[in-house]
């Protein structure tokens, strides 16, 4: 079973999120020596500032990010 499968049959909500000053600040809190590639600094600020988990493959973006990781 794959995780796609698993969030599925679990009837979970994949969705987005609006950009806000509060994921700004977690953004502007881990460093790009952590995470260099800017749109996965945005991704963890993101899952951090809404308090979810992050599907990624990529474990060590959670641990820079200080979030949860699904995969």
């Amino acid at each position: 079973m794959t995780c796609w499968q698993s969030l599925r049959e679990r009837r979970r909500i994949i969705g987005s999120f609006p950009w806000t000053w509060r994921i700004v600040e977690h953004f502007r809190d881990i460093p790009a020596t952590a995470i260099s590639d800017m749109p996965d600094r945005i991704i963890a600020a993101t899952a951090k500032a809404t308090k979810t988990r992050l599907v990624t493959r990529d474990e060590s973006i959670g641990k820079a990010a200080g979030v949860e990781v699904v995969w």
